[in-house]
């Protein structure tokens, strides 16, 4: 049998052919691999920009968000309370003063008592150099403190209890008598439309201390329920300075009055004062308000409805409730 050869040219071109179908597979290989490589390429940037842009968003939401804000600080005030100070007319006013250890006042405002018997003030600067509170009566412009003060007390830095230092009123006492001295030849009846501050024999009956510098004794009666002067006086052994409503008569050197002429409107002269209170009572200097008492009493009784004529009768001493008292505090606000 005869085997056929192939030439070898012939085999070297089938070989060429097979070398030549490999190397194109792997071409196409590696080129399917650079395009992926390419589209993953080209995805990446895509996720890395979304969230480039997100980020800046969130960081603008947290810039403007408001600040937060800070509390003003609280102002201090004070508050004052009283008892026993009367309202004092258009002529004058209550003023709060803070006094330092050299003697300076720094006030604390003006007031009076229509507005209540408890108020707040701002508190002033220089307060905490203060060593003590005043309440004084004022009847003029002039920026310092009066000489007619009515409450004082020692400050702590914050607060202070207020008393009436006017005078020592706990031995203060009087004893009076009904007549009419002044009313010539007046009717016996008319004898109880009178009082005056004596003892039976007559002698000194109204002991009294000697008050401040601001201030002046006041007798006075109530009539029908409304309270009339009798007087002013600063000695209680002497004379008072005025005798409205007496007679024609002169009139003993004793602190009292006649109600017998010159009645005012609403009065009716002579009276018999039986069954009436007289009380005795202490007036700034000058009176912002001379028709009423100032409301600082020491004395004060009821005339006996049995009362008889030139007979001696004591009156009370009330000045533990009838003497305006006060207190101060600090608050921080």
């Amino acid at each position: 049998m005869r085997r056929l050869t192939l030439p070898l040219v012939s085999l070297a071109l089938i070989a060429a052919a097979c070398g030549s179908a490999g190397e194109t597979d792997t071409t196409a290989t590696e080129t399917d691999a650079a395009e992926t490589a390419a589209t993953e390429t080209t995805e990446a940037p895509a996720t890395t920009a979304a969230e480039t842009t997100v980020a800046p968003t969130t960081t603008a939401a947290e810039t403007t968000a408001p600040p937060e804000t800070t509390p003003p600080p609280a102002i201090p005030s004070m508050q004052v309370s009283f008892d026993g100070l009367v309202p004092l007319g258009d002529g004058g006013d209550y003023e709060l003063w803070f006094i330092d250890a050299d003697g300076n006042p720094i006030s604390g405002g003006v007031f009076d008592t229509d507005a209540g018997t408890s108020m707040e003030f701002e508190l002033p600067d220089g307060v905490p150099e203060a060593v003590e509170v005043k309440v004084s009566i004022e009847t003029d412009d002039d920026p310092a403190p009066s000489s007619t003060i009515v409450l004082s007390g020692a400050f702590d830095g914050s607060s202070a209890a207020l008393v009436a230092d006017i005078a020592d009123f706990s031995d203060a006492s009087g004893q009076y008598i009904l007549a009419t001295p002044t009313d010539g030849t007046g009717s016996a009846e008319n004898e109880r439309a009178g009082v005056w501050w004596t003892a039976i024999p007559r002698a000194q009956s109204l002991f009294l201390p000697e008050l401040s510098e601001g201030w002046e004794y006041e007798m006075w009666q109530v009539i029908d329920g409304q309270a009339l002067t009798g007087g002013k006086f600063t000695d209680p052994f002497a004379p008072d300075q005025a005798a409205p409503f007496s007679g024609p008569d002169p009139a003993p050197p004793l602190v009292g009055e006649d109600y017998l002429i010159n009645a005012p409107d609403g009065f009716t002269f002579p009276v018999d004062l039986r069954g009436m209170e007289v009380f005795i009572s202490v007036e700034p200097i000058p009176d912002p308000n001379p028709a009423e008492s100032s409301g600082i009493v020491p004395l004060s009784g009821i005339i006996p409805a049995d009362a008889i004529d030139h007979t001696h009768y004591f009156v009370d001493n009330v000045s533990d409730s009838r003497v305006p008292s006060g207190s101060l505090t600090i608050s921080e606000g």
